[in-house]
């Protein structure tokens, strides 16, 4: 199938222009036979980068997109496939794969959550909880953990799109070896870790009560006793161990909760096994040729799914449970022009297994995404029915090469302009779109579009020209050399606790000790400023800067604190306004400090020290934290004049830079993405400052949208998933002397994680004419969509 990687775009002005030298992205060209290809994305469909995949011995790396692929696998029947990345919680499944086949494996990870101080007994989570008695905590040598251990839980969906974050396939083992298939009710991944991030462990003969909240509408009742089941990541599968009962939750008196006992930690499961048929079929292209597919049976009416690979005559066969509504969907291809179908059926009352006698489900699979009943921007892993296509221009309004993403609801494809600064991309249809530029010195830029016409490139709908800016936020700078040049610093730990893998890459960095004499007066500057080296554009990787400044020379042995609003680190990995942006201040509770380990006085001298940096998000997963600690070995500069005939202190200057551009990053932190009707027409906007923010604070959700020829602004004080009505709205256009005020309306949530960092939706409302307006004012309707980060404040 066309990958979209593969994307052609129609030249039009070829002519008009001079051709650029374009840039390009690294090539995805899996064989096609013996191959395992497949996905990795997050909880909101963006792709993964570095994500390690292994199979046995075989081991592969996910690319900008996420995509990754195993080549010369052996047949099998069940191997088992594994991803990891730092910051997410690690992931096994079962595949299957064939003789000169192809199979595919496409998974969600999740973002660990924010491991919390076990200073009691008791420790409350958002879905759940944990209790384990004091000193049962050892470490990976049972020994007492030191410090103050932390725990987190990072639970699971297990309905809709967000099974394709769980582990396994449902296939279990009970206590007496016997395979079976589990309905499930909750799950949750349970960590114990120490202050450096390093795994703990409950100590032999101890146990924990863990606590699971059951969904909403579950028909459990309390005091029944369910199966306790762990996952093993070997093998894939569920293992029976104790059970749990159904108890009052102990956070809210109106739910219900899964209580056990558990002597270590994993992840856990409240399920029970399911008495189960099958449903095998074939999967068939339009044309009716067999095809190799990957097949997901998901229930309707129970929560558990199971799944399979066609083999090379599109044959398949999964477990669902007897007498139920069962979702089957096929896939087949990867990328924008994956092609996937479902079709619903209902499972017979007698037992039964593969290969048979099953209930029968043939697929035939859409000629195009375009025909497929499912869309990119609906669900993970389905082709785009529409694209979009457009310009990048510099500020002069000349064509210029860029990289760019472009997002769109559940996914998120990269691409290259062309040597006319053209661009072509899979959207999905009528859907928010963002598209995110890096141009080649750097310089960023960003446009939002929703199409409304099915297709696919090259014969897409226009989207306004993206323009890129000047690179104001220092990302057409290098600063790599830096870390050569000045050098003194070395990061010995990094512990990232909810912060995304991003921030991980910090790596290296300089350290500047510079004097200044003024008139007999000494003032004393320090600067620490770290970066992934890798990454010479700071859109490419985190980074982050401190200062400390005194008015005399720093005492051996005493602790300096960097004061709050004199450190601040980023991260803009990929950041389509905000769904991959972190920030982070200095944290308030948890002291910044430099320690010197000898005097000085002049330029020259020498300068050892020790340092804890501990940061706290602002625009980041609620309540995640990143402290690093190093040293510094470097020597006393002179502050004051550059001399650029001295290429010490030309570098010096030039690097000293760097922490102006990571305050800059601050002032331009991207909000979300706004697309804005009015009447039903396309507003158009170049202005960066349109956007949505939710400030956890006070908890409002603020979309702007400063437009070429309008104003609008709305506020949703606590929205939730499903509607919020507004509390505020206004809007104003340029060309008449017309003034309007909210007269009803809201937003409709369609995703809310707070700990995630993103919330995502539509909004509907209608305007009427402010006391303010004299003539004529006919009321207005306005709607759109918005993608919103979660901030602080």
């Amino acid at each position: 199938g066309r990958s979209h990687s593969d994307l052609d775009v129609e030249d039009t002005d070829a002519d008009s222009v001079s051709e650029l030298t374009p840039l390009q992205l690294p090539a995805f060209e899996p064989p096609e036979k013996n191959v395992n290809v497949g996905r990795v994305v997050d909880r909101h469909g963006q792709g993964l980068e570095g994500v390690t995949v292994t199979l046995g011995a075989l081991e592969a790396s996910s690319n900008f997109d996420g995509f990754y692929y195993l080549s010369e696998v052996p047949a099998g029947e069940r191997q088992v496939l594994r991803f990891s990345l730092p910051g997410y919680v690690e992931l096994t499944r079962p595949v299957k794969t064939f003789v000169d086949g192809q199979s595919s494996v496409n998974v969600v990870l999740s973002r660990q959550t924010v491991a919390q101080p076990l200073e009691g007994e008791a420790l409350g989570f958002a879905e759940g909880s944990l209790r384990i008695a004091a000193g049962a905590v050892v470490d990976a040598n049972g020994q007492p953990a030191p410090g103050t251990p932390r725990a987190r839980m990072t639970p699971f969906a297990i309905r809709g799109d967000g099974v394709a974050a769980v582990p396994g396939d449902f296939s279990a083992k009970t206590s007496d070896e016997r395979p079976v298939q589990l309905e499930t009710f909750a799950m949750a991944d349970f960590e114990l870790v120490d202050e450096a991030g390093e795994t703990l462990q409950i100590a032999e003969g101890q146990t924990a009560t863990i606590e699971l909240l059951l969904p909403e509408d579950t028909t459990l009742q309390v005091g029944e006793v369910l199966p306790a089941w762990h996952y093993d990541e070997e093998s894939a599968t569920w293992v029976e161990e104790g059970t749990g009962t159904v108890q009052v939750y102990s956070q809210n008196p109106q739910r219900l909760a899964f209580v056990a006992e558990v002597s270590h930690f994993s992840t856990w499961n409240c399920d029970q096994e399911m008495e189960t048929t099958c449903v095998n079929g074939s999967v068939r292209l339009c044309d009716g040729t067999p095809v190799f597919a990957d097949i997901m049976s998901q229930g309707v009416d129970y929560d558990g799914t199971s799944s399979d690979s066609a083999n090379q005559n599109g044959e398949f066969c999964v477990p669902a449970k007897t007498n139920a509504s069962v979702t089957i969907t096929a896939g087949h291809g990867y990328g924008a022009s994956r092609l996937v179908a479902q079709t619903t059926v209902q499972t017979g009352t007698s037992p039964s297994s593969c290969p048979g006698p099953c209930t029968s489900a043939d697929i035939t699979l859409p000629c195009t995404p375009e025909e497929s009943p499912l869309d990119c921007h609906q669900t993970y892993f389905a082709g785009c029915k529409s694209c979009v296509q457009g310009r990048v221009v510099d500020s002069e309004g000349q064509p210029a090469a860029a990289i760019l993403r472009v997002s769109t609801g559940s996914t998120s494809y990269t691409v290259v302009t062309d040597t006319n600064g053209h661009y072509c991309a899979p959207a999905g249809l009528n859907s928010l779109t963002t598209i995110s530029a890096t141009g080649a010195a750097g310089e960023m830029g960003s446009v939002s579009f929703s199409p409304t016409q099915a297709g696919a490139c090259p014969a897409c709908e226009q989207a306004p020209d993206l323009e890129l800016g000047a690179g104001s936020s220092g990302d057409d700078v290098d600063f790599s050399d830096c870390v050569e040049q000045l050098a003194g610093l070395n990061i010995e730990r990094l512990v990232s606790n909810g912060a995304g893998a991003e921030v991980q890459t910090l790596r290296s960095g300089w350290a500047t000790v510079s004097v200044t004499e003024n008139e007999g007066q000494s003032s004393w500057s320090v600067g620490l400023e770290l970066l992934d080296a890798s990454r010479p554009s700071l859109s490419g990787g985190a980074a982050a800067s401190v200062r400390l400044q005194l008015d005399q020379a720093p005492v051996p042995g005493q602790d300096y604190v960097f004061e709050l609003g004199n450190g601040e680190l980023h991260s803009r990995v990929g950041a389509p306004l905000g769904l991959s942006a972190q920030s982070f201040g200095l944290d308030p509770e948890r002291p910044s400090w430099i320690r010197f380990e000898q005097a000085f006085q002049t330029p020259g001298d020498a300068v050892k020290a020790q340092f804890e940096l501990n940061f706290l998000g602002d625009c980041a997963p609620e309540n995640a934290t990143v402290s690093i600690q190093g040293r510094i070995d470097t020597t006393v500069r002179e502050g004051g004049g550059i001399s650029f005939t001295d290429p010490t202190q030309a570098y010096l200057f030039m690097c000293s830079l760097f922490s102006m551009y990571i305050w800059a990053l601050d002032l331009n932190t991207p909000d979300g993405a706004l697309t804005l009707l009015v009447d039903g027409l396309l507003a158009p906007s170049s202005n960066p400052l349109s956007g949505a923010r939710y400030a956890r604070e006070s908890d409002a959700l603020q979309l702007s949208f400063y437009g070429d020829a309008l104003m609008f602004t709305m506020n949703v004080k606590q929205p939730a998933v499903g509607s919020s009505p507004a509390e505020y709205g206004s809007l104003s256009l340029t060309d008449s002397e017309c003034l309007y005020t909210l007269s009803s309306g809201g937003v409709e949530i369609d995703t809310f994680q707070p700990s995630d960092g993103w919330l995502s939706g539509r909004f509907n409302a209608r305007f009427e004419k402010s006391p303010y307006s004299e003539g004529e004012c006919p009321p207005r309707e306005v709607s759109g969509q918005f993608g919103a980060p979660v901030c602080a404040r």
